[in-house]
């Protein structure tokens, strides 16, 4: 049997908690505070604990990211970095790509809370950059060379087919186990309804 992504035992504790919490609300119906009440809130309370714990241990990725990837069924995600991860048996080859709209605060457009927003019908996937939407929370102390802005900043990046299938390429032609590898995404400018709806 193989064995289960970290995304998939992360989902089980979530389903077991809501298994509980169903429990939990037909007991509350029926006035019904005895024991077996008491026991499950316990249980939901250790649930809770480890599920978060194995979040900040092994998920990398936020429930959003996550639910986007289901969405769009997004492959060669790294569960465990923020990244993508192109595989071929036993290889692997990790890529990540900057996000240089701010000239002094580069980052990652594979982001914790990066998302992907849209999936066109040859492949290509266009990602909204987390970080770049959060800057506007973070406060002064991050902005040594520019202001903060007063609101989200929306940057999208288009992730083509073709530049996936050449990773697959080269993965499958590598001699090492494990590369890293930087990429250059192009930037994505919505049209003027998926302004509204991204």
């Amino acid at each position: 049997m193989p064995k289960k992504s970290a995304f998939d035992v992360y989902d089980d504790m979530q389903y077991e908690i809501e298994t509980i919490n169903k429990k939990i609300s037909k007991l509350r119906r029926l006035k019904d505070f005895g024991d077996k009440y008491v026991k499950l809130h316990d249980q939901r309370d250790r649930l809770n604990k480890k599920k978060e714990k194995y979040y900040k241990e092994k998920i990398k990725w936020s429930d959003e990211s996550r639910e986007s990837f289901a969405k769009f069924k997004i492959d060669f995600i790294d569960e465990n970095n923020n990244g993508r991860v192109f595989k071929f048996k036993n290889k692997y080859l990790k890529v990540h790509a900057s996000c240089t709209r701010f000239e002094h605060h580069s980052h990652s457009v594979f982001d914790k809370f990066s998302t992907v927003v849209k999936k066109l019908e040859n492949g290509d996937e266009i990602w909204k950059c987390g970080k770049c939407a959060d800057f506007h929370n973070r406060g002064n102390d991050i902005f040594e060379f520019d202001s903060v802005p007063n609101k989200e900043v929306k940057s999208f990046f288009i992730f083509k087919k073709t530049q996936m299938d050449s990773l697959i390429k080269k993965v499958k032609s590598m001699r090492k186990k494990t590369d890293f590898l930087w990429i250059e995404l192009e930037e994505y400018h919505p049209n003027f309804f998926e302004k509204f709806k991204f």
